[in-house]
């Protein structure tokens, strides 16, 4: 080998591995809705579970809400009143919320999950158990939240 050639190889093999760290990164999308009656908008974060659970997908929600940022967990579909979340953010100890009984849900804040821990996070695992004895587990890629977390806009801003 020619020392010329020595000195590509490196160079080739740092290329590659710079596209699939950028590659490896979480599916954040950036979403808004307005509310009607205030005519304020509301931005938010939103990744998709890698696969569904007995067909029904999930969603994990970064948004902000009186001022502060809060995680919730939206599904495809209705569940019955009386589910447990379990949740667990890369491999700590597993937490559980019980949700206010509601007639039906297809979405729950995660209470105790701070926004702030997914910036340095890789995955959140979620379980969603109904009281029915229906079970449903995703599992959310959460890299590049911190990169997401910056825009969605939160406290107080500034005015003009």
């Amino acid at each position: 080998m020619t020392e010329g050639h020595c000195l590509k190889r490196p160079i080739l093999v740092f290329c590659l591995w710079s596209v699939m760290i950028s590659n490896a990164l979480a599916e954040w999308h950036i979403e808004q809705i307005t509310d009607r009656m205030t005519d304020r908008v509301f931005k938010y974060a939103s990744t998709p579970a890698k696969e569904p659970s007995s067909r029904i997908t999930a969603d994990l929600h970064i948004g902000c809400f009186n001022a502060r940022l809060y995680v919730a967990v939206q599904l495809s579909e209705k569940m019955p009143e009386g589910a447990t979340i379990s949740w667990r953010l890369d491999e700590q100890p597993v937490r559980y919320q019980p949700m206010p009984q509601v007639s039906s849900t297809s979405r729950s804040a995660i209470h105790d999950l701070n926004p702030g821990a997914l910036r340095q996070a890789k995955r959140v695992r979620v379980q969603w158990a109904a009281s029915t004895g229906t079970v449903l587990f995703y599992e959310f890629d959460v890299s590049g939240a911190d990169k997401a977390i910056l825009q969605i806009p939160c406290g107080n801003t500034p005015k003009n």
